[in-house]
């Protein structure tokens, strides 16, 4: 009896214990198939996005580096290009599916009907059609820049990092301003600072 206990031992011993090994075989088999698929598919994966360059976000007084903005019909067009080099510069970084925008937004409008001697610029970075048909249902009538998303510079993600959010650009192209969205007496007191000099 002792004999056939040994046996039975060596053979993988309780047939339930027994026929659990070839189970865990079978899926660790299947395990280490699928990780390297998985690699085989990453190491053929052209459609990275490229790393971007390595611009650091502007200081306050440091001039804006060039940002691109995408027009309608797919061409770009650089954002200086559509600045003021007479007056001041406000930009308003927003997005579509944002809640705190949809807090701030009539306080934009109010602040945009009762603005001159700026030039009022909307940056996001939603679809044209999204970002424009947001802006008309908030009342805030503005030329909307939509700065694209693939292939973000470092420039693009801390225009668009925070929204609500707002930026000063004077004539010269220097950052003067920034702050949530909800900061317009912080604005104003930048576009007064930018008026006395």
């Amino acid at each position: 009896m002792e004999n056939r206990t040994r046996s039975s031992r060596r053979r993988g011993g309780d047939p339930a214990v027994r026929s659990r090994y070839p189970v865990d075989r079978v899926l660790v088999g299947l395990l280490i198939v699928q990780l390297v698929a998985t690699a085989v598919f990453l190491s053929r994966s052209s459609g990275a996005v490229p790393i971007a360059p390595p611009i650091d976000p502007p200081e306050l007084g440091e001039i804006l580096p060039e940002v691109r903005s995408l027009e309608s019909g797919g061409a770009t067009i650089g954002l200086a290009s559509i600045l003021s080099r007479s007056a001041p510069n406000v930009l308003f970084a927003f997005s579509a599916d944002c809640v705190h925008c949809d807090t701030v937004a009539p306080a934009w409008r109010d602040w945009l009907l009762n603005a001159s001697g700026v030039r009022a610029v909307g940056i996001s970075d939603n679809d044209r059609l999204v970002a424009e048909a947001y802006a008309h249902d908030k009342g805030c009538n503005l030329p909307i820049h939509i700065l694209p998303t693939a292939a973000k510079t470092n420039i693009e993600r801390f225009l668009l990092s925070r929204t609500p959010w707002l930026f000063v650009i004077s004539s010269h192209g220097l950052l003067v301003y920034e702050g949530h969205g909800a900061d317009l007496e912080g604005l104003d007191a930048a576009l007064a600072t930018l008026q006395l000099r």
